[in-house]
């Protein structure tokens, strides 16, 4: 393969487009987990949001992403401000009240990938806080 010679400025602009693409797919799957979670703690969804959340729960790859996020107290925080910034009152409480719930939902659905007593835990620090 043949090597380029760049300049700096040309090479700052590929970075910057590389980090705008990751960002992008950061964002369309953090949607994907946040209607997803929602659905599963009972939010009523509706048109484009509720085909989005029930085609996320049957991905592989958004369930293995619901699965971190639940597994990872920094991740369920995260989530929980994801929710808030979608205009969501209150998450802490509600991902808190919904905890048993959410988990029970996401082992029915997931196949083999449980969750266990870390991902309730997880949820329901949010609400002592």
């Amino acid at each position: 393969m043949a090597k380029l010679k760049i300049t700096q400025k040309q090479y700052d602009a590929i970075i910057l487009n590389e980090q705008k693409s990751r960002l992008n797919i950061l964002t369309e799957n953090t949607k994907e987990v946040v209607l997803s979670v929602a659905s599963l703690a009972g939010v009523k969804l509706s048109g484009q949001n509720d085909f989005i959340a029930k085609e996320a729960l049957k991905d592989e790859k958004t369930i293995d992403l619901i699965k971190s996020t639940l597994e990872s107290e920094d991740k369920v925080k995260e989530l929980a401000d994801s929710m808030t910034e979608k205009g969501m009152k209150d998450p802490n409480s509600f991902l808190s009240k919904n905890a048993d719930s959410i988990v029970k939902k996401f082992n029915d659905i997931s196949g083999g990938k449980k969750l266990d007593f870390i991902s309730v835990t997880n949820l329901k620090n949010l609400g002592g806080k």
